[in-house]
């Protein structure tokens, strides 16, 4: 689809990372790398311990996709905190002011918005009272998975899956359970590609295993 634009990555050495890359056999263009699943990484300089810096996305209306995400899930606009590069002039910055959080980038061309399931799904964590306000909000056409409370072992989750103007998905989750959560399994290591690939691979029809999934 055309819809995910791509997702903006902090590294120690974007020149040499820049490079790794084109040697690699991926293609290259200007500050932008096109990955083996076809996902687009803009790679600038290290900011923060948090290697994502932002994702842009397109949309049908920047108006339209700062009022859902403000009005009904209570983010903020925060475009006058970033200097936005050049191709994502007249967008939006939409985020959450916690000093952690990962921006979207809403832009838009005029034309329309090819969504699939190949964007995936967002993740915005919030404490579930107030998630619990964010869907109380929303009409029926906006919600994918209804509200719910899990008891697990580290807490109560609360989580919904919401869709948006333009058909992207968010999963709510309640941060009480979550921020813990991805802070214990945070080690800044990437992934097994091996251990990833023997899993696809496992679950693959013959003629697809060894293709990048």
């Amino acid at each position: 689809d055309d819809a995910l634009q791509c997702f903006a990555m902090g590294v120690p050495d974007p020149a040499a990372a820049i490079a790794a890359a084109r040697d690699l056999g991926y293609a290259v263009d200007g500050t932008t790398v096109t990955g083996p699943d076809g996902y687009r990484f803009q790679l600038g300089p290290k900011v923060r311990p948090e290697p994502f810096l932002y994702t842009k996305v397109r949309v049908a209306s920047v108006e339209a996709t700062r009022s859902f995400y403000m009005d009904k899930l209570g983010m903020e606009d925060v475009t006058d905190r970033y200097e936005l590069p050049a191709d994502c002039a007249g967008g939006v910055v939409l985020g959450v002011n916690d000093g952690w959080n990962v921006p979207l980038i809403a832009v838009a061309d005029g034309g329309p918005v090819s969504w699939s399931t190949w964007s995936g799904r967002f993740a915005i964590s919030m404490p579930g009272d107030r998630i619990k306000e964010a869907y109380a909000k929303l009409s029926p056409v906006n919600v994918v998975h209804e509200l719910q409370e899990l008891h697990e072992k580290l807490g109560i989750l609360v989580i919904a899956i919401v869709r948006d103007v333009d058909g992207y998905e968010t999963c709510l989750v309640s941060s009480e359970f979550f921020d813990p959560s991805t802070r214990e399994a945070t080690d800044w290591k990437g992934p097994d590609w091996d251990a990833r690939r023997e899993l696809i691979d496992s679950r693959a029809k013959p003629e697809d295993r060894g293709r990048s999934s």
